[in-house]
């Protein structure tokens, strides 16, 4: 029980016991330090309690932000692959160009002679314009294989790629 005294709240125990007929023993113990303790353990653990959801909530929103960057990663890394796919089928191309070009252009060229005359030499004069502009492919094509090397070396995660 509580009770007001000289103005301050103060808590009582009361335990009561036969003692012998028609008696009773009454013992009366203050407990206001323990109910204060008690109180103070309470706001305590609230306040633990608090705390656990915050730190629960920050967790959550902190592997939620994680989820989403492996996301992107991993959405970047297939943009990745796909880009180096592409650059490999391009330098593919650009190596059969070359050859798809020239096999014609001997014919061409081995007819002009055949023929002979002044379209020939036209015919001839313009089979040696295209063989540079195809020389400079394969310059192209040798420049590819440089940054294609370099890509490899340094973009990517094949593990075959540094070797």
């Amino acid at each position: 029980f509580k009770a007001r005294i000289s103005g301050v709240v103060r808590y009582f125990e009361v335990r009561v016991m036969k003692s012998g007929e028609g008696e009773a023993l009454a013992i009366v113990r203050e407990i206001t330090d323990r109910k204060k303790a008690e109180a103070e353990l309470e706001e305590y653990r609230s306040h633990l309690e608090d705390l656990v959801s915050a730190r629960t909530a920050e967790l959550s929103r902190t592997n939620e932000q994680l989820r989403e960057e492996i996301l992107a990663r991993r959405l970047y890394e297939e943009q990745k692959r796909k880009a180096f796919e592409q650059i490999e089928k391009n330098i593919e191309q650009f190596a059969i160009l070359g050859d798809h070009i020239r096999n014609p252009l001997a014919v061409i060229v081995g007819l002009a002679d055949l023929t002979g005359g002044t379209s020939s030499e036209k015919i001839l004069e313009q089979a040696k314009a295209i063989d540079r502009i195809i020389d400079q492919l394969d310059r192209g094509w040798i420049e590819s294989e440089k940054v294609r090397e370099f890509l490899r070396k340094y973009y990517s995660n094949d593990k075959d790629a540094n070797k």
